[in-house]
């Protein structure tokens, strides 16, 4: 009899969560929104949390699974997701409806887990506000003012690769992933801190160690990811905390003693560290950068002083994104060239003309005038962008534009950027690499919403422009005096961890460097 009753007990239950989830995976059908059956439990994400493919990964099929439908329904677990895939309905959303979508729909944790609260997860007045604030950190002066940094990191790793082709009979066959890994993270170091790490000469720096860490594909930082970017009620309601205690404790106490040192010393540094500091103290950021200065803000900055724990969160994303983005972009960029030598060439000749009118000085001035660089580097973010997706929530109940859609305040949105960069449609032959597809004229010929490396609408990447400075001058440095050439295990294609968020190379990215003649740079 007891047997029985827990039987029906059980089947009572089991009956109970089918329709529960029935209910909540009939979401996007009930609103004919196309997309892929989920299954129990895991939703359409399932693959992800397994390790098989990565979230871009996921997104880029749909997107090809569904490739005349402006918009496509998942399933993250029991958390509805709707991708778009209509270039006008995504400007709309980025742009011009930006009021209605501007959230992340990222957890953000300020006391528990204070490291989650930088630019890049926050939301609603407190983004906008620190947007105002920290945009300025980013304008083209500061980024000029900070140039020179740049440019000696880069000179240091001129004489180290020079240094290793001596040792080596002639050329050096490098990782270029790792040695790029290492150099941007001496730059964002030095930029950020005004702090030598000498990750470049010593691998085992405690920088590049914490900055590894941070990235690295485990099934702890894949499962983290997938809480942070869609499972923010189930972060809050079980107080998790995404953010590992060695790399806040790391954070919090570099830039707690750093800021310590400088205000007690009256040390003035031309570094990002500096302009925050100036929002902790005055609430603004001066015209010249300099904290002893109570001359006017820069436009458009609010009043108000960031916390401490404020500013150690913006030093943790600056300090990550610096280095892994730009140094993802700068050894991808370096692995077409051993492919397309014509395309080599084809810089080196430009830095020798732009150097001649600099007196051989490459300036920041210099840099900006290298045009087919640009190009180069815009194909590089086209075939890698640093984030194969970017994500929305939507922040009051309506329609989704230019559709019947109607979906609640908190649904997820995600836009398959690195799908949109693979489409035929837009770019032909979408696995050629093609400096040319980014000509005036090839750009005037597509939507803009097809190139999204960056983001779009006020959301775009606040600090492009100092990691596009980064890249282009590591690329102008390496080529004026080395060319690349692929070696015996230089891989035909890319691959990518499926665990990683970012482009990480399942395995190392070799090639040769050999010295060429000399030009000033």
């Amino acid at each position: 009899m007891i047997g029985w009753t827990i039987a029906a007990l059980l089947a009572g239950v089991g009956v109970a969560l089918y329709a529960y989830l029935a209910k909540v995976f009939s979401y996007w059908t009930k609103r004919k929104v196309p997309g892929p059956a989920p299954t129990l439990l895991t939703g359409n994400f399932g693959s992800n949390l397994m390790g098989q493919n990565s979230i871009g990964d996921i997104a880029d099929k749909v997107y090809k699974d569904y490739p005349n439908e402006p918009v496509a329904g998942t399933f993250v677990m029991m958390q509805p997701l709707l991708h778009l895939h209509d270039p006008e309905i995504i400007k709309q959303v980025l742009i011009k409806d930006f009021q209605d979508f501007h959230g992340r729909g990222i957890y953000v944790e300020t006391e528990r887990d204070p490291l989650t609260a930088h630019l890049f997860n926050l939301s609603g007045q407190r983004w906008k506000e620190l947007r105002a604030k920290i945009a300025p950190t980013f304008s083209p002066s500061k980024v000029k003012y900070m140039f020179e940094t740049m440019k000696e990191c880069c000179s240091q790793l001129q004489d180290f690769v020079d240094e290793k082709i001596a040792a080596n009979g002639g050329r050096y066959n490098a990782d270029i992933r790792e040695m790029q890994a290492r150099v941007s993270t001496d730059v964002i170091s030095s930029v950020a801190f005004g702090i030598q790490s000498n990750s470049l000469k010593t691998p085992e720096s405690e920088f590049r160690r914490i900055g590894t860490k941070v990235v690295e594909p485990t099934v702890f930082n894949s499962v983290r990811l997938m809480v942070l970017f869609f499972l923010r009620e189930a972060a809050q309601k079980f107080k998790f905390s995404i953010t590992v205690n060695e790399i806040e404790s790391f954070f919090t106490k570099l830039v707690t003693d750093t800021v310590a040192y400088r205000e007690q010393n009256g040390i003035e540094r031309a570094d990002m560290l500096n302009m925050l500091m100036q929002l902790k103290n005055k609430g603004f950021i001066s015209k010249d950068a300099k904290e002893g200065d109570e001359t006017e803000p820069e436009d458009g900055q609010p009043r108000g002083k960031l916390t401490m724990n404020e500013m150690i969160a913006q030093v943790y994303i600056f300090f990550i994104a610096g280095f892994d983005t730009t140094s993802a972009t700068t050894s991808l960029t370096m692995f077409e060239l051993t492919k397309h030598p014509e395309i080599q060439d084809k810089i080196v000749e430009e830095v020798q003309e732009v150097l001649k009118r600099h007196n051989g000085e490459l300036t920041f001035d210099a840099v900006s005038e290298m045009t087919y660089l640009d190009k180069v580097v815009s194909e590089t973010l086209r075939k890698y962008p640093p984030l194969p997706f970017l994500n929305r929530e939507v922040m009051k109940a309506r329609e989704i534009p230019g559709t019947k859609i109607h979906v609640e305040k908190g649904t997820r949105i995600i836009v398959p950027v690195r799908a949109l960069h693979h489409d035929p449609q837009y770019y032909p032959e979408p696995d050629k690499f093609d400096p040319e597809r980014f000509s005036d004229e090839a750009k005037a010929s597509r939507p803009s919403q097809v190139y999204l490396p960056f983001g779009d609408g006020p959301r775009v990447c606040v600090a492009q422009r100092l990691g596009l400075v980064q890249v282009k001058t590591s690329v102008a440095m390496l080529l004026s005096r080395f060319r690349i050439e692929p070696s015996e295990d230089t891989p035909e294609e890319v691959e990518f961890a499926p665990r990683s968020f970012v482009p990480l190379p399942k395995r190392e990215l070799r090639m040769n460097l050999l010295p060429r003649n000399p030009i000033a740079a």
